[in-house]
């Protein structure tokens, strides 16, 4: 399994080499990542380690979970390491065991070789138990405290499905860069800030983790993004956070849409995808409200999605790059599926 993981892993490293412009690890977090995320909060998911017992479980085990989390671990643990770091422990690795078998530990061990970190014992965590956490945040003055627990879509945890603590990553995003180091081991732990105007948990959406801010935290880093703070990768990523903890019950809806709102001018693609998809998600929760809520709701996202659609158009064009071609296609749709005249008349 080690192997085909790296395998996987190296697959995007080429990908963006060969061709930048598609952008990929932007991509990545609202592809791989959120496939990840989504599957590991349902109950039936599992570790990505399971013990192998019959030749026939084998197409059972090596699922989604298995690439999709095990590449996303290895993608946190590559940003904790430093890229160059992480790719010299994969050469050790690799060069060590290029003619025998090997077990994930192998591949810890040679990653703590070239590190100077216990890789195992964080890594152990990650691959031989199920799900992830949420980080609550609570603001008090200049002091942030973090709180984890385990996140299931359901959002109705039990005590025994909630023992695990996980490493986290927290990447904290201030105005003076990225704090890639700083980890959370245990339940709770509050941090002080220097500047507490602006601040974001996860940068670039490296760690496995939702993050649950307080309302009012996710207006300021909606505009946080207009002042271009952030990067698409963090863009996209609080979008699917906000979402995905809206429609489990973990926080208002209100806060959602009001996120959303402050990024009607956003520009890329990968943000307007999960913005798209979180709107009709909620859409389709909220499927049994009253006419007036359901009509507010398609009009908020008409409001949102058309004039972008306007902006760009719908003819394609040979000059268009690939990830434009990607954008006028999703905007034609969600402008449609909004009510907008002009393209539900052009899709007609």
């Amino acid at each position: 399994m080690n192997r085909d993981l790296i395998w996987c892993r190296m697959s995007w490293y080429s990908c963006n080499v060969f061709y930048p412009e598609w952008k990929v690890w932007e991509g990545y977090v609202t592809d791989n990542l959120q496939s990840a995320l989504s599957l590991d909060s349902l109950r039936s998911s599992h570790p990505i380690e399971v013990p192998v017992k019959r030749a026939d479980e084998i197409n059972q085990i090596f699922d989604a979970i298995s690439y999709s989390k095990g590449s996303c671990v290895l993608r946190m643990i590559s940003k904790y390491l430093g890229e160059d770091v992480f790719m010299e422990g994969i050469r050790r690795y690799l060069k060590k065991h290029a003619y025998g078998n090997t077990t994930t530990s192998d591949l810890w061990a040679s990653l703590s070789d070239a590190s100077g970190k216990d890789v195992g014992k964080i890594m152990d965590i990650w691959t031989k138990k199920v799900g992830y956490p949420v980080i609550t945040v609570t603001e008090d003055g200049k002091n942030i405290h973090l709180r984890q627990n385990r996140f299931l879509r359901t959002s109705d945890v039990k005590p025994e499905e909630d023992q695990t603590l996980y490493p986290v990553f927290l990447g904290l995003r201030t105005k003076e860069g990225v704090e890639e180091d700083l980890a959370m081991n245990d339940r709770e732990k509050t941090f002080e800030l220097k500047d507490p105007d602006f601040y974001k948990l996860n940068a670039d959406h490296s760690g496995i983790y939702r993050t649950s801010y307080p309302p009012g935290r996710l207006a300021k880093l909606g505009a946080a993004a207009k002042s271009g703070l952030l990067s698409v990768e963090d863009r996209a990523g609080m979008v699917a956070d906000a979402g995905a903890l809206a429609t489990s019950g973990y926080q208002k809806t209100s806060g959602l849409l009001a996120l959303l709102n402050e990024l009607s001018d956003e520009k890329e693609v990968v943000v307007w995808d999960e913005i798209t998809t979180r709107v009709s998600t909620i859409r389709g929760a909220w499927i049994f409200e009253d006419e007036a809520t359901k009509k507010a709701l398609k009009a908020f996202q008409k409001a949102l999605v058309s004039p972008q659609a306007q902006e760009i158009g719908w003819e394609f064009k040979d000059s268009d790059s690939h990830l434009l071609q990607q954008k006028k296609a999703l905007m034609f749709g969600a402008a449609g599926l909004a009510g907008d005249e002009k393209y539900a008349a052009l899709s007609g």
